[in-house]
């Protein structure tokens, strides 16, 4: 069976959060996650598109991959430096797979020293794979 090579764009968002924007400033601990459902993923790159202007000294967001109980700190890291509304910070040349049931966390490291609002995304591609290959996979009786 041949498949659709695809990449596209994921947001990160926190669980009951109203908007995708992340204060830089102000929020702080886990920012949103994201984990695919029933086909694995790799995360090719991660990013912030700045919204309101980042002031001050840079502000760090890791991402974290969650496994189970298993948290692997930092597997990628954003700094975001003061920049204007409309440009993007981003880190490319990922590897990160993602079964079924693994989560990538964003993780605030470093606030933003004055103000700034940002959103979080990934971009991602599916690692085509049949289900029931999937040791996280379980079909419903």
């Amino acid at each position: 069976m041949a498949y659709v090579h695809s990449k596209y764009e994921v947001f990160l968002y926190a669980e009951g959060a109203v908007s995708y924007e992340v204060d830089t400033k102000n929020d702080s601990g886990d920012l949103g996650s994201w984990g695919p459902h029933y086909v694995p993923h790799y995360v090719r790159a991660f990013m912030a598109s700045v919204t309101t202007a980042t002031v001050g000294t840079a502000s760090v967001i890791a991402l974290d991959k969650l496994s189970g109980a298993t948290r692997t700190d930092d597997v990628a890291k954003l700094t975001i430096p003061a920049l204007a509304a409309g440009e993007t910070v981003y880190v490319d040349g990922l590897n990160i797979l993602l079964n079924p049931g693994e989560t990538v966390i964003a993780e605030m490291d470093t606030q933003q020293q004055t103000s700034g609002e940002v959103t979080l995304a990934l971009y991602v591609e599916p690692s085509w794979e049949v289900p029931a290959n999937e040791s996280h996979m379980h079909k419903s009786a």
